[in-house]
């Protein structure tokens, strides 16, 4: 052999490992960009089932068909829960410090007896009466009370937190 062509050789050798090395580094990134948007969305799945997983614990605990409503309304994220003896406390806050309270609670009455045992002794008449998807969802400035399958459900906020409208999304929302 020719030292001309050991030469020849030598440059391909060399050239192949440039490509080899170039290959190898784009398909480490694409491994790399897989696992790492595999990792995005496994966190973000969890990050938004937390709640919801929460109040099935909860729910566990106290016996009751608690549920995590799906509506929530803009600038209000889940603050903490509480359980104890068949109640499961969702309390909600927003950055400009406003909160409400979701309470769930096993029941036997029916919207006649919420009527007659909750609301008109709380309220005293100054109360609105509406119905949604089959509910009778009874509403005071930012509160509401409905019985559903067992459940008493109240939401408790302070005056002007939210809206009689967010009040019926977040009723309508708990399935």
């Amino acid at each position: 052999r020719s030292v001309a062509s050991m030469d020849d050789n030598l440059k391909t050798s060399r050239a192949h490992t440039k490509t080899r090395k170039k290959g190898g580094f784009k398909r480490f990134m694409l491994a790399f960009g897989c696992a790492s948007a595999c990792v995005a969305a496994i966190i973000y799945f969890v990050g938004t089932n937390i709640p919801d997983i929460s109040v099935r614990v909860a729910a566990m605990q106290t016996g009751i068909e608690a549920s995590y409503p799906s509506y929530i309304p803009r600038g209000f994220s889940l603050d903490g829960i509480s359980s104890e003896d068949s109640k499961i406390t969702l309390t909600f806050t927003s950055a400009d410090a406003g909160t409400f309270t979701l309470i769930e609670e096993k029941s036997s009455w029916d919207s006649a007896a919420l009527l007659r045992n909750y609301v008109e002794p709380t309220w005293q008449g100054d109360y609105t009466t509406t119905h949604e998807q089959g509910l009778t969802i009874y509403i005071y400035g930012a509160n509401a009370t409905w019985v559903n399958g067992g459940v008493l459900y109240k939401i408790n906020a302070e005056n002007d937190v939210l809206t009689k409208k967010q009040l019926r999304n977040i009723v309508t929302s708990i399935q």
